[in-house]
């Protein structure tokens, strides 16, 4: 698929998942997505749009948003 299509991207937030799970197990579906969305790096329109949704994923502020979501 062309880069940056769902056949590409998913394989990375699915390795950015897995690393916020094994850090904090206790994290539901909800604060998964929820510290996704605060993590990502808005590339288009502000906010979530149809073309980028919430933006770029960044591992690392997923990570620290994932632990303020735990509060550890």
């Amino acid at each position: 698929g062309r880069v940056g299509d769902h056949r590409t991207i998913a394989p990375a937030i699915a390795g950015v998942v897995a690393s916020m799970l094994s850090k904090y197990p206790t994290l539901s579906t909800e604060q998964v997505r929820e510290a996704l969305a605060k993590a990502a790096v808005d590339i288009d329109a502000p906010g979530w749009d149809v073309n980028t949704g919430a933006g770029r994923i960044d591992a690392n502020a997923a990570l620290v948003a994932a632990k303020a979501i735990v509060g550890s």
